[in-house]
Formats: structure tokens, C-alpha cells, sequence
């Protein structure tokens, strides 16, 4: 059994069977590849840096409802740091499933920063 298949039996997912774990390592697997070749391919790097808008709008509809349309430098800032979310998340899962947050862990990590920005705790509103 290799590395990455104690990593999944860690998180309770089943490398032959779980959807979330073939699809997504498969596909995370290659957007991590591809930051490997930035420095020596300008065109690709070019390439996905005039893609970055259009990801953390399209995050910002999806997620959040915000119409880039209609609300585009929101919609920018909203999706720039759900894509940065995504990647960072996206990485740590990839080293190890085990530890990754669950969904609600990350809603409630971002409440605690939230209210910390704010000068608060967590919870207060």
C-alpha cells in the first residue's frame, strides 16, 4: 500500500470506489503539475494568470450568489479569496485527506477570523 493510500484509508475513503477520491486527487493532481511549469513555460503561465478573474467570479456566482455582472469588483475580491481558499485547502488535502477540514470546520474557521478582523470572538455578532 503507498503513501497516499494510508492517506485515504486515514480519511475513510476508498481509493477504487470513492468518487471524491478519484475524481478530485486525479484532477487536483494535475492543476498541482501544471504550477510546476510556470517558470519555464510563459505561454501557460500567461495563459492561467488571464484565467484568474474569471475563476473567482465564476466561485462568487456559485458560492455566493454574486452576479459579476452586476457587481464585478465584489465579485472580484469575494472569488479571489475563495480560489485562494480552494488552493490552499486543495493542497493540504493532497498531502493529507486525514487532516483535511470538513466543510463545516471551514465555515467555522472563517467565523473565528472573521470576528477576530472585527476585534471580537467567535460568536459574537
Amino acid at each position: 500500500m503507498g503513501t497516499s493510500d494510508h492517506s485515504a484509508a486515514r480519511s475513510g475513503l476508498n481509493p477504487s470506489t470513492d468518487w471524491r477520491y478519484c475524481v478530485g486527487r486525479g484532477l487536483w493532481a494535475a492543476q498541482l503539475e501544471l504550477m510546476t511549469l510556470l517558470d519555464r513555460h510563459e505561454e501557460l503561465r500567461k495563459f492561467l494568470a488571464g484565467v484568474q478573474r474569471e475563476a473567482g467570479a465564476g466561485l462568487a456566482e456559485l458560492f455566493l450568489g454574486i452576479d459579476p455582472e452586476a457587481d464585478p469588483e465584489t465579485a472580484r475580491m469575494a472569488g479571489s479569496v475563495l480560489h485562494a481558499l480552494f488552493i490552499g485547502i486543495m493542497v493540504k488535502w493532497f498531502m493529507d485527506p486525514g487532516q483535511a477540514l470538513s466543510a463545516a470546520e471551514v465555515a467555522q474557521g472563517l467565523q473565528i477570523i472573521g470576528a477576530r478582523l472585527r476585534g471580537g470572538a467567535a460568536g459574537d455578532e
